[in-house]
């Protein structure tokens, strides 16, 4: 059975794509309609958390305001930030932190999420 919600973990925290881009609305130059997390795993058990968020770069905020800002709103820091003009989003969370053939170690299939937020 699969998650009725867009709730996801990382880095040992729950990530909600929706709270995001709640967060991310309020600020100039966001398209909050495009906000995609991608889940990455370094070496043998930290993940990274990585934002693409849709929007003009010469009017949003600074990768390092998004950054602090989304730290103190949901409680995770972002490893990597990238703000991509025209990003269209077709899922709002790419869990690569299995490779994409393979199954995850309990042998279920990797978590991707299908709702664009």
């Amino acid at each position: 059975m699969s998650r009725t919600d867009d709730m996801h973990e990382g880095k040992c925290v729950k990530l909600y794509p929706s709270q995001a881009a709640l967060h991310l609305a309020g600020y100039d130059g966001l398209d909050a309609s495009s906000v995609q997390f991608v889940l990455r795993r370094e070496g043998t058990d930290t993940d990274r958390i990585e934002l693409r968020v849709g929007g003009d770069e010469s009017e949003a905020p600074s990768p390092a305001e998004i950054r602090r800002s989304l730290s103190e709103e949901l409680l995770v820091t972002m490893d990597e930030i990238e703000i991509v003009d025209g990003l269209e989003v077709e899922r709002s969370v790419v869990d690569d932190r299995y490779h994409s053939n393979a199954a995850a170690p309990s042998g279920r299939a990797p978590n991707v999420s299908t709702r664009a937020e």
